[in-house]
């Protein structure tokens, strides 16, 4: 008798967690009715309008991409030529500097043959101690045709 107050007791829980099972379903559709009545369909021509806009958004997102491509390309052919210029200043620089050595040398020589009385006194005996030094009568042609 015990067993079978158990079964029916057991049959009697499975019963009651079923119905409020059921039950918490039967709340869950109304609510989900509810919220489906609630919904807000959007108009064709709203939906129509943002589709265009979308569609122009992408052409202008595939314009840019094509621009900033571009730009990545002008942007390694400047880099290339600013390295050619920095290159060229560099190489400009060293000459400069070889050639002010040069004049700095050339300067030193004749400073010290100014102050050279050996050469004064022999200069002055054949009577060129006035006469325009040779290195002032020379002329030089650069290489765009005027006279330095």
């Amino acid at each position: 008798m015990r067993t079978a107050e158990q079964g029916q007791a057991l049959e009697e829980a499975r019963e009651s967690n079923a119905l409020k099972i059921l039950s918490q379903l039967e709340q869950r559709k109304n609510r989900l009715t509810t919220e489906n009545m609630n919904l807000v369909v959007p108009e064709p021509d709203a939906l129509a309008h943002v589709e265009a806009e979308r569609g122009e958004v992408q052409e202008m997102v595939l314009q840019l991409e094509e621009k900033l491509s571009d730009a990545d390309k002008l942007l390694a052919e400047l880099e290339s030529q600013r390295k050619k210029s920095v290159d060229a200043i560099g190489d400009a620089t060293r000459e400069l500097a070889r050639i002010e050595a040069a004049l700095l040398a050339l300067q030193n020589q004749q400073a010290r043959l100014d102050n050279n009385n050996r050469l004064a006194m022999w200069l002055s005996k054949y009577q060129l101690d006035n006469a325009p030094r040779l290195w002032q009568s020379i002329k030089i042609q650069t290489r765009l045709g005027r006279r330095a």
